[in-house]
């Protein structure tokens, strides 16, 4: 794909590191938008918690994209909100920190 000067998409391994307790997560919404709308979207449930990364493989062009993850701790029945705007760019892995939403 670097070939064609980065017109063409690509898949990339998207990482979420989150400043949450991984042991009380129970459930994850990620979510990959660009300008044209939501790209990929993942629901995973996690009843004894996170024991890996959240990393999605997504197929990305380069460009402005925003990256959401919903997060349920515990007995919560509010997710907790994290956005990233991030741009792919060459990069074949990316890490994202995203913090939190504001209310």
């Amino acid at each position: 794909w670097k070939g064609g000067f980065g017109f063409f998409a690509t898949s990339r391994d998207v990482t979420r590191r989150l400043a949450v307790p991984n042991g009380e997560v129970r459930k994850v919404v990620l979510e990959v938008w660009n300008d044209e709308g939501l790209v990929r979207r993942e629901e995973r449930v996690t009843p004894n918690g996170l024991a890996a990364e959240l990393t999605q493989e997504i197929v990305l062009h380069r460009g402005p994209h925003r990256a959401s993850a919903q997060i349920w701790l515990g007995n919560a029945q509010e997710a907790r909100v994290f956005q990233k705007a991030f741009d792919p760019g060459d990069a074949s892995a990316l890490v994202l920190e995203p913090t939190p939403a504001a209310p």
